[in-house]
């Protein structure tokens, strides 16, 4: 039993004429015939009374109609919302982010995408970066932030953003006269970082390994105003985006020698084709940022 077998069937039932039936189909009497053979054939039962050139619903037939009404309606739905998707009318996209850039860049990111979509549906989530690729890997998100260079093997996807990571002091803080400083050097000092899974906090990790001294880790937190706080008061320092403290007097942005350089990109499962909207997502967010380097240029 298919689709086109109950479509055939609900337009006999509703005239109760195979011909009628047929003209209101666009096919030949016949075909209606052959279908409904066919259909009573396959379930083992009667559909119809035939009486002369008129038929009438058996009880069967009456238990299938309303079945086969709900069913096509359901087919119809299925269609009408495939169109719409291709019309970008509705349509989600989950969207894994580092706290760090849910906050200072993909706020604008979105609203700007959301004025071109209205109608379709954003579910952000905010993660450590393995955290999005183990869930990206799970289907639990479409996509996510991860580093170009770091890729996971199992995904593809697109670089969109270049950022330097520097070292943050308050501008009261002996190393504000500073403007560059070792990586080194830095990690000695009283630092207040991200908790594990976060890039800068792998990043001092491996440096103290690779170095074979330990950190001087004080504090830890995901909340990026709290770090902020704690550094405007001389606690420590810590390493930000530069885009984090870029405009606020109550911090100096010292970079490293040699300069630590992150390229960002959107990625996702290879195994996984992306939906429509995600699609014009990933386009939009590659557009935004060549769109941005060429108005500050």
């Amino acid at each position: 039993m298919n689709s086109r077998q109950l479509q055939v069937f609900v337009a006999v039932a509703e005239v109760g004429n195979f011909t009628k039936a047929a003209r209101s189909l666009n096919i030949v009497q016949p075909a209606v015939s052959n279908t409904i053979k066919k259909l009573e054939e396959e379930l083992q039962m009667s559909l119809f009374m035939r009486k002369d050139k008129s038929v009438s619903l058996t009880t069967e037939g009456k238990v299938l109609l309303k079945n086969a009404r709900i069913i096509l309606g359901q087919f119809k739905k299925a269609e009408l919302e495939m169109v719409e998707l291709r019309q970008m009318e509705r349509g989600e996209v989950r969207l894994g982010v580092t706290n760090t850039l849910g906050m200072y860049y993909f706020p604008k990111v979105i609203e700007a995408f959301k004025q071109r979509h209205p109608n379709l549906n954003f579910s952000v989530q905010v993660f450590g970066m393995r955290k999005i690729e183990q869930l990206i890997e799970e289907d639990q998100l479409d996509m996510g932030v991860v580093m170009l260079e770091n890729m996971p093997n199992n995904m593809t996807g697109r670089h969109f953003l270049t950022d330097e990571i520097v070292a943050c002091a308050s501008v009261l803080h002996p190393l504000a006269q500073h403007e560059t400083i070792t990586y080194k050097k830095f990690i000695r000092e009283p630092l207040l970082v991200f908790t594990g899974g976060a890039v800068q906090r792998e990043l001092i990790e491996k440096t103290c390994k690779a170095e074979n001294i330990d950190s001087n880790v004080i504090f830890e937190t995901n909340l990026i105003p709290l770090i902020k706080n704690l550094v405007s008061a001389g606690h420590g320092v810590t390493s930000f985006l530069r885009p984090v403290i870029e405009g606020d007097p109550r911090f100096k942005g010292i970079s490293f020698n040699p300069p630590i350089i992150f390229d960002f990109a959107i990625a996702w499962k290879k195994s996984c084709h992306l939906s429509m909207a995600n699609q014009a997502f990933v386009d939009f967010l590659i557009d935004y940022e060549k769109q941005k380097k060429n108005t500050n240029q």
